[in-house]
């Protein structure tokens, strides 16, 4: 078999087997053919070098995303692994149409996707490389209580930070790469995990991160939030231990101090991931389903076509780097403009400069009903976004509202929908017809920050997203500026308490404006309020 393999940094040598002959192409020095995605048309550099592909695998990449160009020229079959589900459904989902074989590499997308016709997607879990990542030779080096290596931003990830501070009072914890930087080596990382008894994994999103394996195979004791997913492929008290907001420190407490659970589950972890979850084991998997893979019937139709440049073209509009990219799928979207739904055509027309003709199209289609009656939220965002207040109201049937009211209603009709956040792509920045519920309740909010309709708009949405966190500060600064709401602060109690927060220490005898703390302290010791912040997660 003949593997075009592109862009992959994540399986490494482990595709390369006695009858598969691997030819490597991506933008870092460690492939057979260096590319710039921009410039080169993929199918006239595999054509050059004579390689007749049986069939190409395109890896995602967090850290070097790329879209190759003339990909959709190359007739073999096609797979992709798609990385990081969570926040990147919102590319990757209309991407899967330009494949025959798509891998995603949480389970919830797999049901999703296939609840949207895409019968091609399938689970493929990430895994531990054990060449790197294995059990220490002898189990006395397990000289660190608990370890954390991730990215340390308050701002970003208050959560992460309180149940930090939490473990900081009852056991000694180690932090790596707490700058933000990706500066630690993976060999670096293993040896960390070889000496710790306890790595926390703190989620932001649902689903199984690549942490999880890698600190397992190493055999720490995996300390990870309850129900987010992990159930799916380990037993918890088994192989890793659960905890949420009440039990954090009994259950760390439980783990250093007993000996022999904390052993047994460092077996059973190191024993799951050597019999299951090793990228040998994907490998294997990939290499089979690849080597029986045939073209999808509709994969090169304009429809499918249409869909996968849709998806590069919204991609741009996360990463500015992709200008490039974003004018040559405009480009192709022309072409096939009747192959998008009306709320694309109407997306597409504002991205590209044309906003009044996009308001006027789909007040066209909405009035002729060839358009449905779901998307008057997007006809009123549209309106709002050039000043036409006029148009919006109608959409809306709100004569008289002012813009915060139209932008509140905007946001509770596109909540209504299911459109309430794009995780990981704060779409501010990307047309207005294209934004969901979550952005018009920060405009809302920016509006009046006393407006408690866009607060609890917000916070509706982050909760169900498993985030409500992000509001504690938001919540703060409406309770100081309307202390004599006292459910309010009975809200500040559960999103603390949800988000790993305690309430401050309260001063000079009367209630405090900001009565919770950003991380955990014993009550006999001084606590700083948490200091309102305005940017959103």
């Amino acid at each position: 078999m003949n593997l075009l393999l592109l862009n992959d940094t994540y399986f490494g040598s482990n595709l390369e087997e006695a009858d598969v002959n691997v030819l490597r192409i991506g933008v870092t020095e460690d492939n057979d053919i260096v590319v710039d995605p921009a410039q080169d048309d993929i199918s006239e550099v595999i054509a050059k070098l004579g390689f007749p592909a049986d069939v190409v695998l395109q890896v995602d990449c967090i850290d070097s995303r790329v879209f190759f160009k003339g990909l959709e020229k190359i007739k073999a079959p096609r797979a992709f692994y798609a990385i990081d589900g969570p926040i990147n459904d919102f590319w990757q989902h209309d991407y899967s149409y330009m494949f025959d074989l798509v891998w995603t590499d949480q389970a919830a997308i797999e049901d999703a996707w296939r609840k949207d016709g895409i019968h091609w997607a399938h689970w493929l879990p990430l895994a531990a490389d054990r060449s790197i990542y294995y059990p220490p030779n002898d189990e006395a080096e397990r000289d660190l209580d608990v370890v954390f290596v991730g990215t340390m931003d308050f701002a970003h990830r208050p959560k992460r930070s309180a149940i930090l501070h939490r473990l900081r009072q009852i056991a000694d914890v180690t932090l790596i790469d707490g700058s933000g930087q990706r500066s630690v080596q993976p060999d670096e990382v293993a040896d960390y995990y070889r000496r710790a008894k306890i790595v926390l994994n703190e989620l932001l999103f649902d689903g199984i991160n690549l942490r999880t394996f890698e600190a397992m195979a190493c055999g720490a004791v995996l300390l990870t939030e309850e129900g987010r997913g992990e159930d799916k492929l380990f037993v918890e008290g088994q192989h890793l231990v659960g905890f949420n907001a009440r039990n954090l420190e009994g259950v760390v407490t439980d783990i250093l101090s007993n000996s022999g659970k904390q052993r047994g589950i460092s077996e059973n972890a190191t024993d799951v991931i050597r019999a299951n979850h090793s990228i040998q084991h994907r490998a294997r998997k990939v290499l089979r389903e690849l080597s029986s893979l045939k073209p999808r019937i509709d994969r090169d139709t304009s429809k499918h076509q249409a869909m996968a440049d849709w998806a590069m073209w919204m991609a741009s509009w996360k990463w500015k780097h992709f200008e490039s990219l974003r004018h040559d799928a405009a480009e192709r979207l022309v072409d096939n403009f009747d192959q998008l739904d009306p709320a694309r055509q109407t997306i597409f027309l504002e991205g590209v400069g044309q906003a009044e003709q996009a308001r006027d199209y789909l007040k066209e289609l909405l009035a002729s009903g060839k358009a449905s009656p779901s998307l008057k939220p997007v006809l009123a965002s549209l309106a709002l976004s050039i000043g036409d207040e006029e148009t919006a109201t109608e959409a809306l049937d709100m004569p008289d509202a002012n813009r915060m009211a139209l932008h509140l209603n905007t946001a509770d009709r596109l909540l209504a929908l299911g459109k309430d956040l794009t995780p990981g792509f704060n779409r501010l920045q990307a047309p207005r017809s294209s934004w969901n519920a979550f952005e018009h309740y920060q405009i809302a909010y920016s509006f009046d920050e006393n407006c408690r309709e866009a607060l609890e708009g917000m916070d509706k949405v982050l909760i169900k997203h498993h985030s409500p966190e992000f509001m504690l500060p938001l919540w703060q600064r409406f309770h100081s500026n309307n202390p004599k709401q006292n459910d309010v602060e009975r809200l500040l109690i559960r999103r603390a308490k949800s988000g790993y927060f305690i309430p401050g220490k309260q001063t000079g005898g009367g209630k405090s404006s900001r009565p919770f703390s950003s991380s955990w302290q014993p009550s006999s010791r001084s606590e700083t309020p948490l200091e309102p912040r305005r940017r959103m997660g």
